[in-house]
């Protein structure tokens, strides 16, 4: 489960500013920011805990599914933000 954890959570983020940017899209800059900020804290949480599984491995198999899921919030949390960009810049609502 740890690794699904943040591609997940990306999914989400994802679908979240696609959504209210489709049905609300006078505050779809609003819902992009705060579906962005709660994403981004979510991969924190997650990346700090796997840091620290990571730092404390005995095991290489266990070492290396925490590496794996640290990096792949970062690339996560990356992704979140592309994601989050066009949302915040562009108009939603057409011209």
């Amino acid at each position: 489960m740890r690794l699904t954890l943040a591609p997940t959570l990306w999914l989400t983020h994802f679908l979240a500013v696609y959504v209210v940017a489709t049905l609300a899209c006078e505050h779809a800059a609003a819902g992009a920011a705060a579906a962005t900020a709660l994403a981004l804290a979510a991969f924190l949480a997650a990346g700090i805990v796997d840091y620290r599984r990571w730092r404390a491995w005995r095991d290489e198999t266990a070492g290396f599914i925490c590496l794996a899921s640290l990096l792949l919030c970062a690339l996560s949390a990356l992704a979140a933000l592309w994601v989050a960009y066009p949302a915040l810049v562009l108009p939603a609502c057409g011209l």
